[in-house]
C-alpha cells in the first residue's frame, strides 16, 4: 500500500524524453540489453522503477540529467 502511495506522487517523464530523441520502447530495450520492451513499458506506466544504473543509462541515452526523468508531485 505504501509503495502505491509513493508512485501516485511521482510523475515520470520517460516517454516524453524517449519520444523526444525519436526512439521506440523496443529500441531502448535493445540498447539496455533487455530481451523485450516489457520493462520499459512498466517504467513508463509507473508500474515499476528502473534501478539506479538503468536510470543513469536512460538519462545518458536521452541526453538529460537524471533529475529530469522523474518529477515529485507535491500534495
Amino acid at each position: 500500500m505504501e509503495n502505491a502511495k509513493i508512485k501516485s506522487h511521482i510523475k515520470n517523464n520517460l516517454r516524453y524524453h524517449r519520444e523526444a530523441v525519436g526512439l521506440r520502447q523496443f529500441e531502448i530495450a535493445e540498447l539496455l540489453d533487455f530481451k523485450g520492451s516489457d520493462r520499459i513499458s512498466k517504467w513508463e506506466h509507473n508500474l515499476a522503477f528502473p534501478n539506479i544504473l538503468n536510470l543513469f543509462k536512460l538519462a545518458k541515452l536521452y541526453g538529460v540529467r537524471v533529475e529530469e526523468l522523474y518529477t515529485v508531485i507535491e500534495s
